[in-house]
């Protein structure tokens, strides 16, 4: 008994397209390059992205005045930094470190919910600088005895003027004006014993 026509027409399309299908298939061999897919280690997760600065200091000044010491009031364990005043009163995160009571900025700062930091360990701040000054049209924290010494008077309550005396005297030290530092010591400090102890020039009692 024979088969239809149809049958050999369908087993012969079947037979062309399995034929067509193994030439285009690529062949793989010992030599054939596959792209290396690198997974990472278990446990390790990917490098994260670099950090993108949302608030960068504006650090320009034409004198010494223009610098302020100010701090984010948007964010939890902010800690003071150098900024540019103009800055400063223009940014509603920004506030100044030695704000005034009900200080009048020329835009509306920003307002935390109460306790909103209440549950965060924060590490602790530097200590600030005693002064700011505008060199080259950059502003920068105070780094010699001079200074340092000229922004001893201004100094805030909360920033004792004793230990900035004893840090000019130090910096004098430093800088190799021995003579310098010891008189900043008998001339400012109120202590002067304790100061020349801080620059080396008295040996501590055992």
């Amino acid at each position: 008994m024979g088969y239809p026509r149809s049958v050999f027409v369908i087993v012969l399309i079947l037979g062309c397209t399995l034929a067509l299908a193994a030439c285009l298939r690529p062949e793989v061999t010992s030599a054939t390059v596959l792209p290396r897919i690198i997974l990472p280690e278990a446990g390790t997760a990917p490098p994260a992205l670099p950090p993108t600065p949302d608030l960068i200091p504006d650090l320009s000044c034409t004198q010494s005045s223009d610098c302020v010491l100010a701090r984010r009031i948007d964010i939890c364990c902010a800690c003071d930094g150098i900024f540019n005043r103009t800055q400063v009163e223009n940014e509603p995160r920004l506030q100044y470190t030695y704000e005034t009571e009900n200080y009048p900025y020329a835009t509306p700062r920003v307002v935390r919910q109460p306790g909103e930091c209440a549950n965060i360990m924060c590490a602790p701040c530097p200590v600030p600088p005693f002064g700011l000054v505008c060199d080259s049209g950059q502003c920068r924290a105070t780094q010699t005895w001079p200074e340092i010494l000229a922004a001893c008077p201004n100094q805030p309550p909360s920033q004792p003027v004793e230990w900035c005396y004893t840090s000019a005297a130090i910096a004098a030290a430093q800088s190799g004006e021995m003579e310098q530092a010891v008189s900043i010591c008998e001339q400012y400090a109120s202590d002067p014993a304790r100061c020349k102890q801080s620059i080396g020039q008295i040996t501590p009692s055992p």
